[in-house]
């Protein structure tokens, strides 16, 4: 473990390993700033480099989030700014938030009306994909916890499906890096008529299972989704992520 201190030997510890807070699975929302850190934190603490502040954030605490199944997200709002700067006006993290669970389409028509993108719909759809798949190939950026869990539950004989926003051929490059029959459907949003909020992905997933919708449990990290969910009938675990979700039932 390598750490660091104020004033030298005789100064505060900024790193040392908190092996009960990491046992007990629970996850700080910032950095302790002496010790007890829940896991290793790499990459530049602050500045334009900084992986623990959106683009376009100011660089203190209020702003300092922990990089967060799948985290692309960062990788659609990169892909959106230079989107819009190729072919816009202007493009802020609360723009690019806004969209965070939203289908495609209706992601590329807010992108035309408030960013000023000059394009058709599907130009923009595909340019973003093209943009998000490069970044894939590259890193999956998997949530702490999710193959695991995926492992766990193909293990023990639950079938699972990915319901997502996304295109099919960006869900795919992302199931090609796990194990075979991880999951058992992928629902994309070219795949439906109408993407979430509406239940519609959901009642796909949960009929290509062949299983009723009541008796599923959703994982979501977007109010869009969640409402998706609840909407099908589904039990829903919310996990915030970008954005924040309000509590509710489902």
């Amino acid at each position: 473990v390598l750490t660091s201190t104020a004033e030298g030997s005789d100064g505060p510890s900024y790193g040392w390993t908190h092996h009960e807070l990491i046992a007990s699975g629970k996850r700080q929302p910032h950095i302790n700033a002496f010790g007890g850190e829940d896991r290793f934190w790499l990459g530049p603490e602050g500045g334009q480099f900084s992986i623990f502040f959106a683009k376009g954030d100011a660089f203190d605490l209020a702003h300092w989030q922990t990089p967060p199944l799948v985290d692309t997200e960062p990788y659609w709002i990169e892909a959106e700014h230079e989107l819009v700067l190729l072919y816009g006006d202007h493009w802020d993290t609360e723009k690019a938030h806004s969209l965070v669970g939203h289908d495609l389409r209706d992601s590329a028509r807010i992108m035309q009306q408030r960013g000023g993108v000059r394009l058709e719909i599907d130009e923009i759809v595909n340019l973003l994909l093209d943009g998000v798949i490069e970044r894939v190939r590259h890193r999956v950026p998997w949530r702490p916890g999710a193959r695991e869990l995926l492992a766990e539950l193909t293990a023990a004989g639950v079938p699972c499906a990915l319901v997502t926003m996304s295109w099919h051929r960006f869900a795919q490059a992302v199931v090609n890096t796990l194990p075979a029959n991880s999951f058992r459907a992928v629902i994309a949003g070219d795949m439906v008529q109408r993407g979430k909020p509406h239940p519609e992905p959901y009642l796909t997933a949960a009929a290509a299972l062949g299983v009723r919708a009541d008796r599923c449990v959703a994982i979501e990290d977007s109010p869009t989704g969640v409402r998706s969910a609840v909407a099908a009938g589904c039990s829903v675990w919310a996990v915030p992520n970008v954005v924040a979700i309000a509590p509710g039932e489902g």
